[in-house]
C-alpha cells in the first residue's frame, strides 16, 4: 500500500512511572501541564484533530496514514524497520513532535548515539582512600561527565549527556 502522506509521533515519554503523581496535568492560563506535554502529547492530538478537519472529498482522495512509534524515547530500536518500511512508501511525511517551552517550532530531530564507559576503581575501605590514590572510580567518572558536558555547543546545535550513573557494590 501506498500512501500520500503520513503524520508520525511516538507516544513514549522519559518520565518515570508514576511521575503523574509529583507533576500531574493541569491546565493554567490556558496552558497544559504535565508529563510529555510538550513532549509529543501535543503532536500527537494535532494528528487526531487535523484528521477530524479533513473534509470527506480530501479523506477520499488521499491516503493518509498515522504512525505512532512506541519506543522513540529509546532510539525506536523495535519500531524502525516498520517505519522505514512505510516511509518508502510514503510521499510526504509530517513528523507532529511538539514545540520548545519558548514557542518555536521543531523543524528537525537530531540523531543520537549511545555509548557505555565502565570505570574500574580499587576496592578499599572509605578510611583507606587517601592511602589509594586514584581508586575511586566514581571520582574518575565524575571528571569525565565533566568534560564530556563541555562539548555540548549552541552554535553547532551539539548536544552531550550524562544520563545513568552507578557506582559501587550491591
Amino acid at each position: 500500500e501506498k500512501y500520500d502522506v503520513i503524520m508520525m509521533g511516538h507516544i513514549d515519554t522519559v518520565q518515570p512511572v508514576d511521575y503523574s503523581k509529583v507533576y500531574p496535568f493541569h491546565i493554567e492560563d490556558h496552558l497544559a501541564h504535565g508529563p510529555g506535554i510538550s513532549d509529543m502529547k501535543c503532536g500527537t492530538l494535532a494528528m487526531l484533530y487535523i484528521m477530524k478537519e479533513l473534509s470527506q472529498d480530501t479523506l477520499d482522495s488521499l491516503s493518509i496514514g498515522l504512525l505512532m512509534n512506541c519506543d522513540e524515547e529509546i532510539s525506536s530500536r523495535y519500531t524502525e524497520p516498520l517505519t522505514r518500511s512505510i516511509a518508502k512508501k510514503t510521499d510526504i511525511a509530517f513528523i507532529m513532535e511538539g514545540g520548545t517551552n519558548d514557542g518555536r517550532h521543531t523543524i528537525k530531530r537530531k540523531g543520537t548515539a549511545t555509548y557505555k564507559i565502565k570505570f574500574n576503581g580499587l576496592a578499599c575501605h572509605a578510611g583507606q582512600i587517601l592511602v589509594q590514590p586514584n581508586a575511586n572510580a566514581l571520582v574518575e567518572m565524575g571528571r569525565w561527565a565533566v568534560e564530556i558536558y563541555k562539548l555540548n555547543n549552541k552554535e553547532t546545535g551539539f548536544s552531550a549527556n550524562c544520563g545513568m550513573c552507578s557506582s559501587g557494590h550491591a
